[in-house]
Parts: structure tokens; sequence; C-alpha cells
């Protein structure tokens, strides 16, 4: 995940709009390895998986994009 740059559900617009990023009964490094135990279950191969951990942390990367206005223009 450190190559995608992702560190912290707080560095994400998508993911910090809750009110709670932390669920008790919940642990998502757990979570985590078994989907990514499911996707070898599956046979995704390796290259399948990298590509769809890149896609996701595009989407989360561009999520975080502001525009801002000046003059009636998108700047």
């Amino acid at each position: 995940l450190e190559r995608l740059h992702i560190k912290s559900v707080a560095d994400f617009a998508y993911l910090r709009n809750g009110e709670n990023s932390k669920v008790d009964l919940l642990d998502d490094a757990n979570d985590f390895n078994k989907l990514r135990a499911g996707m070898e279950v599956l046979k995704f191969k390796e290259e399948k998986q990298r590509l769809i951990w890149r896609t996701l942390a595009g989407i989360l990367h561009l999520g975080n994009i502001e525009f801002d206005e000046k003059d009636g223009k998108a700047i």
C-alpha cells in the first residue's frame, strides 16, 4: 500500500466524510488479508490484483482533488 501512497483513512476525502472511521468490532487489516486470500482462492493473478489496488488508489486520490472558481472560471 505504501507504493500506492496509502497510509491513513484520514488522508482521503472519500473515507473521512463519516463521523468515525474506526469501528471497534471491525478489524480492517484482518479483513484486507481475507480479501487478498479470497483473490488467491479465485486465482486472481498477482498483476490483476495490483491493477485492482492501483485503480482503487487512483479513485481515492482523485477524491482529494478540489476545484476553485475565479471570475466564473474553474481554476
